[in-house]
């Protein structure tokens, strides 16, 4: 009858509740991320951290970056520091962090110069945030060299952390960056490096296109599905001309992919493949 040597499951629950509120900083998790974030300042002083946290209000806009009124006295090592709030309730400020270690940055200007990849992962966090990475390859494979969190998924947003990012690497300047088929992705990086050629992921592409093919509100049968999906490999492996413009043979294969009995027979095929593939051959094209 000793609980102390034959615990309910309400035990162990109520020990594990008071071990976690033990170690709990604050009961707002966004105070909990700047104590976090000072905790890891402290222990990993090479790393660089940058956090900006959610701060409702109603009028004026959003500030993209702002400087604390005062600074502190032990910044080290190109750490920075969250910004504060000039009126309470003037404007609405957008929640930013981006985190990069040391040993990322040796990466990044090692391996990040000749391609770069940019991931956002979705559901993975607690709240309806978009969590980024920015990789490389390596000599023993793909590796994370940074990482950030936004507060929406927009260009801007997107783009002021990857400037963030290029602060803290200005010798960063990748001849290419791999994006999935996102607009706002895409606007960003283009943005921070103009000069940079863009692809999109063939993973993220190809996997886009398999899963409107074999949604079944688009109509499509299992056959129409398999010769939509050649038709599309097809025109994205033809290799390119000189420059951003497709060459003949893209332009071969875009001719044979209107031919064939899918694109004629189904409205919403052309429709999506018009509005939203074909309308960008140069990012598309391996």
């Amino acid at each position: 009858n000793d609980r102390a040597y034959f615990p309910l499951d309400n035990d162990l629950r109520n020990h594990i509740y008071m071990a976690k509120r033990a170690l709990q900083l604050s009961c707002l998790d966004q105070e909990n991320a700047m104590l976090k974030i000072e905790q890891w300042r402290k222990t990993d002083p090479d790393n660089t951290h940058f956090f900006r946290p959610f701060i409702e209000g109603s009028a004026g806009e959003c500030p993209r970056e702002t400087a604390p009124p005062t600074a502190p006295e032990n910044k080290t090592n190109g750490d920075e520091d969250s910004t504060t709030v000039h009126e309470a309730g003037s404007y609405q400020q957008q929640l930013l962090w981006v985190h990069q270690t040391d040993w990322q940055k040796q990466l990044l200007v090692r391996y990040g110069n000749v391609i770069s990849l940019i991931d956002a992962t979705y559901k993975t966090t607690k709240y309806e945030l978009a969590l980024f990475f920015i990789c490389v390859r390596t000599n023993v494979g793909y590796s994370v060299v940074a990482e950030f969190i936004v507060q929406s998924e927009s260009a801007d947003n997107i783009e002021e952390a990857l400037r963030k990012l290029k602060s803290w690497n200005p010798d960063w300047d990748p001849r290419f960056f791999m994006s999935d088929y996102s607009e706002a992705e895409l606007a960003a990086v283009q943005a921070v490096f103009p000069s940079t050629k863009v692809y999109l992921c063939d993973f993220h592409r190809e996997q886009a296109w398999v899963q409107w093919c074999r949604d079944h509100k688009h109509g499509l049968t299992q056959a129409e599905a398999d010769t939509l999906l050649e038709q599309l490999c097809t025109c994205a492996w033809a290799p390119p001309a000189d420059g951003d413009n497709p060459g003949e043979l893209y332009k071969l294969a875009v001719n044979d992919l209107k031919a064939c009995q899918v694109w004629k027979s189904h409205h919403s095929v052309r429709q999506w493949l018009s509005n939203m593939w074909l309308s960008i051959p140069e990012v598309c094209i391996s």
